[in-house]
């Protein structure tokens, strides 16, 4: 209004203003965007974190299961040993069982040294795992950081619009 009143000196005066309260306005919304993409991402990451622990404990029952399988097959060779103790009749059986059993035997080392390779890099990958749940609980915290520092430069911008809109009362005042 100020600016009409001064005539032809007062233009340049009410476009600079504008502009100023333009900026401010734009930087509140962009501000309230960003925080509202950052919220978002921080669900995204608390999800897949989880989702991580559930891999994890998955794992951990295929570690249990593999400890099992050991035992069974210790108790099974113990069982093995006291059956070739026994007659002559049943050690032509067992002869044959035996034989049979070698197989298997080499079979199942077989298996046990393809389950502790299986095991290694399940370890492996827990471990990566645990590293991939570290890095994100970091991102997580980064991106915590990232809304408190956008929350403070929204509210600013809202002093900086106040404090615009109170310099141009108070430049209003005066009359050229």
């Amino acid at each position: 209004i100020e600016a009409a009143h001064a005539g032809e000196s007062g233009k340049g005066f009410s476009v600079v203003a504008d502009e100023i309260r333009k900026l401010a306005e734009d930087s509140n919304k962009q501000g309230k965007a960003i925080s509202v993409s950052l919220k978002t991402l921080q669900k995204s990451i608390s999800a897949i974190s989880g989702d991580i622990q559930a891999v994890q404990e998955q794992f951990s029952s295929i570690f249990d299961l593999t400890s099992q399988v050991r035992s069974q097959e210790l108790v099974i060779k113990s069982a093995m040993d006291e059956q070739s103790s026994g007659s002559e009749q049943v050690l032509k059986a067992m002869k044959q069982i035996t034989d049979v059993t070698e197989n298997v035997h080499d079979g199942s080392s077989q298996m046990l040294l393809s389950s502790r390779e299986v095991v290694e890099e399940m370890s492996r990958l827990a471990s990566a795992t645990a590293q991939l749940n570290s890095t994100m609980n970091d991102i997580a915290a980064g991106a915590d950081r990232i809304t408190s520092a956008s929350e403070t430069t929204q509210q600013a911008n809202s002093r900086n619009s106040e404090n615009i809109a109170k310099m141009g009362d108070q430049v209003s005042i005066f009359k050229l």
